[in-house]
């Protein structure tokens, strides 16, 4: 579970892992992956806000096949 802060333009500003996958590995590929996504800003009275957002991952291992 990644914590993301939002910018107002629908950015990650900040990313930190809430709970880690129990792989460093993993919890790095997860940071990077979310930093090229793209978020609706939160909004309060009408007006984009820089907001904090909980952003599950789930990874899907295989043995190679």
């Amino acid at each position: 579970m990644l914590r993301v802060l939002v910018s107002v333009s629908g950015l990650p500003e900040k990313i930190t892992v809430a709970h880690s996958s129990g792989y460093s590995s993993l919890d790095r590929a997860a940071e990077q992956t979310m930093r090229h996504w793209r978020f609706t800003p939160g909004t309060r009275d009408g007006k984009a806000v820089p907001m904090w957002v909980e952003v599950p991952i789930r990874f899907r291992l295989n043995n190679g096949n």
